[in-house]
């Protein structure tokens, strides 16, 4: 993972690890980089955990710290994982179909419709359109080996 010392530093400081904690580790562990350390102390305490690995990848896409980035996760950015963006994209379109294209026939002629193979043309054009309202893009980073796709909802 690619973070710069000044977002390594806002998880230092966010978690509130105190320079005695880091001073004690560094003895414990041998090694004298305080980013290494920061870096070590993410994959052994944060990854496992989806909400920071969010938060995580999106810090890695807009380079913003900790601050900055915690509370744009699922507010002015939607970040999640290959299954999750599959079922919302999927739920959007679906939705979209119910109340906008059956909304629009009438209902005497909605079983001539296959709102299936609709949902699937739609689906075709890629889920960054669906779900990204700022741009259109999938954007995506790898944190800990998994891929969480990003798109911005400003």
């Amino acid at each position: 993972m690619n973070l710069r010392s000044d977002q390594l530093k806002s998880i230092f400081d966010h978690f509130e690890l105190s320079k005695y904690y880091f001073t004690w580790q560094m003895e414990c562990i041998g090694n004298g980089d305080k980013d290494t350390f920061i870096q070590e102390w993410i994959s052994d305490n944060l990854y496992e955990n989806s909400d920071y690995e969010k938060t995580l990848a999106l810090m890695l896409h807009t380079s913003g710290t900790w601050e900055e980035t915690e509370a744009d996760v699922n507010d002015s950015y939607l970040v999640c994982d290959d299954r999750e963006a599959d079922e919302l994209a999927n739920d959007y379109a679906e939705d979209y179909c119910e109340d906008y294209c059956l909304g629009e026939i009438p209902t005497h002629l909605h079983h001539y419709f296959d709102s299936v193979r609709w949902v699937d043309d739609y689906l075709a054009e890629g889920r960054g359109h669906i779900l990204n309202t700022y741009d259109g893009h999938e954007y995506h980073e790898v944190v800990n080996g998994t891929t969480y796709f990003i798109y911005g909802s400003t």
